[in-house]
């Protein structure tokens, strides 16, 4: 049957995503001695609503864009150039430590500063918006009273 599934095409998920860039992907099959070799494009999601992981976490109290992040950034900015019609959301999260007024402010200067970053690199600012959310909306539990998670110190881009 591992044959005749090859013919069928498959919905493959990376995570950090690459946008637009032609990959060459070999599957082998056990038994089998010569692979089986296809190229593809990675797409992102295109519908509304959509997340677009970039794995992109910050510093406690922090919201400067580190530089080894760029690269990550800059996929996004390839995809976007991609899709000029797409607009996104850049939602800002912290963890809880601090005050929720503090993660507030932190969580919205983290997504201003994403957004000008891309913005500096040639994405129409009136394609981004921005939100900040503190603490509200944890990606990753907490264990009993734990205030810290560095996980949650985060964005996430939500195509709308």
């Amino acid at each position: 049957n591992v044959l005749s599934d090859v013919n069928l095409s498959y919905d493959l998920e990376f995570s950090p995503c690459m946008f637009g860039e032609e990959v060459e992907i070999e599957l082998k099959v056990k038994g089998i001695e010569d692979s089986i070799i296809g190229k593809t494009v990675f797409r992102s999601p295109a519908d509304e609503g959509f997340s677009i992981d970039v794995n992109l976490l910050f510093k406690n109290g922090s919201w400067t864009v580190q530089s080894n992040d760029f690269p990550k950034l800059d996929r996004l900015v390839q995809l976007m150039n991609y899709r000029p019609d797409m607009k996104i959301l850049v939602e800002g999260h912290t963890d809880r430590l601090g005050s929720e007024k503090t993660n507030l402010y932190i969580s919205n200067k983290r997504a201003a500063s994403v957004k000008d970053y891309l913005v500096s690199k040639g994405v129409k600012a009136n394609r981004i918006s921005t939100k900040g959310f503190g603490s509200s909306k944890p990606a990753y539990s907490y264990y009993g009273k734990e205030v810290i998670n560095e996980l949650n110190r985060r964005i996430e881009i939500v195509i709308q």
